[in-house]
């Protein structure tokens, strides 16, 4: 059998492809390769606000993704949490956790949280979970002025005006940053927040779906809305930001990798073509 033969053989064989793509993509998610990854402006300026929050700041998170979102928004959410957490113990920083579109958002907010190193940290001093507020749009225009009033009490029963940290904080006057996880429509968070956060200099970011970010454009553009995060890409670069490569950095690989792939088998079975139409069949 000649070589031209047995390669046109396997290269029909729609198995073998797959085979390799399964592999191409299960190595780099077992085992991160760390391939090139460019870092988006938004991306950069995302982490460069967050970073620059002044000490005993207060951090905003808001987790209202979904579960079907995960696999797109998680990365973001993880590296974000570890960031501000990060500067919780850093520089004594303040962050509240709520979610007010679904209770899904809640349980992955926890999911988030639990990439997160907490030794030396004391709930209720340094972070607090608000847990589930139903309202939506608004919750999100209630904490600008009144946290309060719409969460007497934190996810564990516990009066907020018993909670040692929120003695202090309780409406934009308080907050150093605004940042939502969402994979709805994100004009909502700048319907309630941009204007009062606009005013008082509180940036604004938010984690969002590719699709939803020509939306989030004209925004970003006018400067209501300061950073946002698009989608696994963003998740991916947020990590190497922050020196820790997760989940995003994996998907990446894994995309890179089986897109390699692709345009390999594209070449190559052009080049079997041009053989086949110069040398004819044997």
């Amino acid at each position: 059998m000649s070589f031209r033969k047995w390669i046109s053989e396997r290269i029909n064989q729609d198995r073998t492809i797959f085979l390799i793509y399964l592999l191409l993509i299960a190595i780099p998610m077992l085992r991160p390769i760390g391939l090139p990854l460019p870092i988006e402006e938004p991306t950069r300026k995302a982490y460069e606000l967050l970073e620059k929050v002044p000490k005993g700041g207060v951090i905003v998170l808001v987790s209202d993704e979904g579960f079907p979102s995960w696999a797109e928004l998680g990365p973001g959410e993880i590296a974000v949490y570890r960031h501000a957490f990060r500067k919780v113990k850093q520089d004594g920083c303040k962050v509240i956790m709520l979610t007010c579109y679904e209770i899904a958002g809640m349980i992955l907010g926890e999911r988030a949280l639990s990439y997160v190193d907490l030794t030396g940290l004391k709930y209720g001093e340094d972070w607090v979970q608000l847990g589930y507020i139903p309202g939506y749009e608004a919750v999100l225009a209630a904490m600008m002025s009144d946290l309060k009033s719409i969460a007497p009490v934190d996810k564990f029963g516990t009066p907020t005006k018993d909670i040692p940290m929120l003695k202090n904080i309780n409406s934009i006057d308080d907050y150093d940053l605004l940042y939502a996880c969402t994979y709805t429509a994100m004009d909502v968070y700048i319907r309630q927040w941009g204007e009062k956060a606009l005013a008082k200099g509180v940036p604004i970011v938010i984690n969002m779906l590719s699709g939803t970010v020509p939306l989030a454009m004209p925004y970003y553009r006018a400067g209501t809305l300061t950073a946002y995060l698009n989608s696994v890409v963003a998740g991916a670069g947020y990590e190497l930001l922050i020196g820790q490569p997760g989940m995003g950095a994996a998907l990446m690989d894994a995309q890179s990798t089986a897109h390699i792939l692709a345009i390999g088998l594209i070449i190559f079975v052009q080049g079997l073509f041009i053989l086949r139409l110069t040398g004819g069949r044997r």
